[in-house]
């Protein structure tokens, strides 16, 4: 969400810190798990939390596909932070950042070695240095 505001409201964005960003549309998958969930009768049992993010990840893919062209356009400073084995959304995703990402006036990158998806449990002391810096880039 906070990569879409900056390519729709550049000028609102000071900067952008992104945690395990999934990005790369050719990255996301959906299981047919998925679509069977928001099938009607099904969609209709299932909490209204799992039906929201259930849709969300059913529309990331071509959202994603859509707002491609917008990254290569976009010079917001971008703070990466990704864990190495993240199973949720893959490190792939920093490759995918850095050749989109050719005009940010800053694009940097801390790799998590070892790392997973739940960032902020693990590596909040990383975050804090990223957000500081990211301000202070601001």
């Amino acid at each position: 969400m906070v990569t879409r505001a900056a390519v729709d409201a550049p000028t609102r964005v000071a900067a952008l810190v992104l945690l395990a960003g999934a990005l790369d549309p050719a990255l996301e998958r959906v299981h047919p798990a998925q679509r069977l969930a928001a099938w009607g009768p099904l969609a209709r049992r299932l909490p209204r939390p799992v039906r929201n993010a259930n849709a969300e990840l059913l529309a990331l893919q071509g959202e994603l596909a859509d707002m491609r062209p917008a990254l290569d356009r976009l010079t917001t400073p971008t703070f990466v932070v990704h864990g190495t084995r993240d199973r949720l959304v893959p490190f792939a995703n920093v490759e995918y950042l850095e050749r989109r990402l050719r005009r940010a006036r800053t694009l940097e990158v801390f790799e998590l070695e070892g790392r997973n998806h739940f960032l902020p449990w693990h590596s909040k002391p990383v975050i804090d240095r990223v957000v500081a810096r990211a301000l202070a880039r601001a």
